[in-house]
């Protein structure tokens, strides 16, 4: 196994450098931080060019026998430079991206977020989408980086288990329509009571920026606008949570 001790390792610095989003684009890869994360990357057979561990968890964890070759001993002095939490785990993997591509024809339930900008909500989403049975997630331009470590953190694994995608919105809506029935999210009123909203086994559902809400354009390609009644005095909903809530109410169909 290969050992690294100096913190001027040239290995090393080029690693810390995926930090930045910027770096991890021209790159193509990414890190996961975190025994959970490193274990359901493993299982999904994500391409691991380095998996950097200390001697505390060296023995812990049986299922990196199979990557031997991947395998760096870390001082967690020095690995705690790969992470931005406080406390590692003392593991960090390096991980290598995989483009998904739109399906040929749409069909399922589909996320869409529309310039969310919130790290821990788009996580969430995508981890509820996970849950709740959704056929996949697609992130549109000015939403939060799925790679950043915040949103990996948030994720849990959930991005191994469902397609996310990239792509512009306004136009993926016009293939999208052909098979699938589009919901907006809106507070206008015009926008149609969730609970009246009828019920989809294919649908794209696309919820907005934490302060704009979905883009105008995008709200006029829809077949419906709904909004989530407020009971109490609360003015509105954070996203991920009202995204939950539509999520679950279009996923109980099946039930």
């Amino acid at each position: 196994m290969k050992e690294i001790t100096s913190s001027q390792n040239s290995l090393l610095k080029e690693c810390r450098k995926l930090l930045s989003r910027k770096y991890r684009l021209k790159n193509k890869q990414y890190l996961l931080e975190g025994k959970h994360l490193v274990a359901e990357a493993c299982q999904a057979e994500i391409t691991l060019p380095y998996i950097f561990i200390d001697d505390l968890q060296l023995a812990s964890l049986p299922w990196l026998k199979n990557y031997q070759q991947s395998l760096i001993l870390l001082p967690r002095g020095l690995l705690i430079g790969l992470t931005e939490v406080e406390s590692p785990q003392g593991i960090v993997a390096v991980a290598a991206m995989e483009e998904t591509l739109p399906p040929a024809r749409w069909s399922g339930r589909w996320l869409l977020l529309d310039r969310v900008q919130d790290p821990g909500n788009v996580g969430t989403m995508i981890r509820t989408a996970d849950a709740a049975g959704f056929a996949g997630v697609v992130l549109g331009k000015g939403s939060a980086d799925r790679y950043s470590p915040k949103v990996l953190r948030a994720l849990q694994g959930s991005q191994y288990h469902l397609p996310v995608l990239n792509g512009d919105l306004t136009e993926l809506l016009g293939k999208m329509a052909e098979t699938l029935l589009i919901f907006g999210t809106n507070l206008d009123k015009q926008a149609l009571d969730i609970r009246q909203a009828p019920r989809a086994a294919d649908l794209a559902l696309i919820v907005g920026n934490e302060g704009q809400g979905v883009s105008k354009e995008l709200l006029e390609q829809t077949d419906h606008n709904l909004y989530i009644p407020i009971i109490g005095k609360a003015e509105s909903l954070n996203v991920g949570v009202a995204a939950g809530i539509l999520m679950y109410y279009f996923a109980l169909f099946d039930s």
